[in-house]
């Protein structure tokens, strides 16, 4: 659960920005990501890594039954992108 909570923080703080920036309307979590990737406020490679954790969001908010300790554990060394896009978008402000 918390790294449930903290992609969901990283998804808040993506969805703040696109819609301060006004850079459109994203319809899913990883719209958000993309529109900043989009607008050059992260890269590619944090874009992917970022995508790849709301995807493990979304599969613990709708199938957590098909998760082991291993995807667990896969998520857990990611998340420190989520620390990294937090240094990245506190310099536009």
């Amino acid at each position: 659960m918390i790294i449930f909570s903290i992609v969901n923080r990283a998804i808040d703080l993506g969805e703040e920005i696109v819609s301060y920036k006004k850079f459109g309307l994203p319809t899913r979590y990883g719209d958000i990501f993309y529109l900043l990737k989009k607008n050059k406020i992260i890269g590619r490679e944090m874009y992917e890594q970022i995508l790849d954790l709301v995807h493990f969001r979304n599969l613990a908010a709708h199938e957590y039954q098909t998760f082991s300790e291993e995807d667990v554990f896969k998520a857990s060394e990611r998340i420190d992108v989520v620390k990294e896009f937090i240094k990245k978008v506190m310099g536009l402000f």
